[in-house]
């Protein structure tokens, strides 16, 4: 399947930037994982049957390897583009709602270099994707001493959370 991305930023180096296209054609297969933000809860999107009746323009987050589609996230427009970029080390997980998990030695990208935020941090999982080497996981996957890359929104709140 394909799908045609206009206005896409790219996350390189820490920054959004615009891509250089007009517009960017990207495909996606049936194993695609994709999920929407819907009054609360993280809906699962079937890439078979549901993803092509998204017809209507809708912001969203696409990790992509090699120009295949691996995970969609679609999240209200007035979050777009996570304000905080963060890395930290994951010291525990509680998957029971409202999933959250702490953190240690955290650092921010603020001004061009990261900077180390003094206290440990306590976040919701409830908008949260998580992505291992490359694939979509569950929160019970996230586990004590992983080294992740995040991506928040004004509220502190992650998107995305990579690992490795």
């Amino acid at each position: 399947y394909n799908v045609e991305l206009v206005d896409a930023m790219k996350l390189t180096n820490n920054y959004w930037q615009l891509t250089e296209e007009d517009f960017v054609e990207l495909q996606y297969t049936n194993t695609t994982a994709a999920y929407e933000y819907v009054n609360n809860s993280l809906l699962a999107i079937d890439a078979e049957t549901e993803l092509g009746l998204y017809t209507e323009p809708t912001y969203g987050y696409f990790y992509v390897q090699d120009g295949m589609i691996d995970t969609i996230y679609f999240i209200d427009p007035s979050e777009r583009n996570s304000e905080v970029v963060m890395t930290a080390i994951v010291d525990t997980v509680q998957t029971a709602r409202p999933a959250t998990f702490t953190v240690h030695s955290a650092n921010e990208w603020v001004d061009g270099g990261w900077s180390g935020v003094d206290a440990a941090a306590n976040l919701s999982l409830e908008k949260a994707i998580i992505i291992k080497d490359g694939k979509q996981i569950s929160k019970d996957e996230l586990a004590k001493g992983d080294h992740i890359y995040m991506l928040l929104n004004a509220n502190s709140e992650p998107h995305l959370v990579l690992i490795n």
